[in-house]
C-alpha cells in the first residue's frame, strides 16, 4: 500500500510517504512476543501482562502498531488533538500492518459525547472510513455515550465509567474486531467487548493506535 506525499510529516524531506523512512525508524514499535494478549513486556512466569490481568480482560488480543511514547506520541497527538488529517494515510498504512483480515467486522468505539462537542469530529470514526474503503467490513453498533473521559480516572473508576453503553443493533456479528485511539488499561474495550459477547459475539480482538507501554 503506497501513499503519494511530498514531504515527511516530521522532517520536511521529500518523501513519498507521510512519515519518512528514517523517521519511522524512531517510532516505538510493540512487542511482537510477550502477554498473550497485549504483547506488552512480560515480568515472571505469567503469560499475561499485570495489566491485562488487572482488568480480567475478554478481548482475545490487543494490536497496535506503536507504544504510546516518543515520535509515536507526538504524531498521535497531533492527529486527535490538532486535526492532523493528513497523517490519515499514516495512521491507516499503520493499522494495516498489525491486522488485515477480512474474516472480521471492524466496529469503532463510539466517542464520548462531550469530547465529540469539544473537538467537532471523532479521530475513531474518521479512521474506521478509510479502513472500511479497502475492503473491510465494518459496522457500527454504539451510540455515543455519556462519561467522564478515561484519562481522568484512576484504575478502579475506568471499570465503571461505562455504564452507559447502549447498542445500535442486536444484529451482532460473530467475529469482531474493536476499533479505538489508544489503549492504556484495556478498561473500555473490555466493556463494549463484554456487551458485544452478552449479545451474540464469539471473539472480540482489539485495535488501536498506540500502546500505553
Amino acid at each position: 500500500m503506497i501513499f503519494l506525499n511530498k514531504f515527511c510529516y516530521c522532517c520536511g524531506r521529500p518523501s513519498s510517504e507521510v512519515v519518512c523512512s528514517d523517521c519511522q525508524k524512531l517510532l516505538s514499535k510493540t512487542q511482537e512476543r510477550g502477554c498473550r494478549i497485549c504483547a506488552r513486556p512480560l515480568w515472571g512466569l505469567n503469560d499475561t501482562c499485570w495489566a491485562c490481568r488487572d482488568n480480567e480482560l475478554v478481548v482475545k488480543k490487543i494490536m497496535a502498531p506503536y507504544y504510546y511514547e516518543g515520535l509515536a506520541k507526538i504524531l498521535f497527538q497531533e492527529y486527535k488533538f490538532n486535526r492532523g488529517w493528513s497523517l490519515t494515510p499514516f495512521w491507516v498504512k499503520s493499522l494495516f500492518s498489525v491486522w488485515e483480515d477480512l474474516d472480521y467486522t471492524l466496529v469503532p468505539i463510539p466517542p464520548k459525547k462531550s469530547s465529540l462537542e469539544k473537538r467537532g469530529w471523532d479521530p475513531v470514526e474518521h479512521l474506521w472510513k478509510r479502513l472500511c474503503a479497502f475492503k473491510i467490513t465494518g459496522k457500527k453498533l454504539f451510540y455515543p455515550i455519556n462519561s467522564a473521559e478515561q484519562k481522568l480516572l484512576n484504575r478502579s473508576q475506568r471499570k465503571y465509567n461505562l455504564s452507559g453503553i447502549k447498542l445500535i443493533s442486536t444484529a451482532i456479528p460473530q467475529k469482531i474486531v474493536l476499533l479505538d485511539d489508544t489503549v492504556t488499561t484495556g478498561s473500555t474495550l473490555n466493556a463494549f467487548a463484554k456487551i458485544l459477547l452478552e449479545h451474540g459475539a464469539h471473539e472480540v480482538l482489539g485495535l488501536a493506535l498506540t500502546l500505553a507501554p
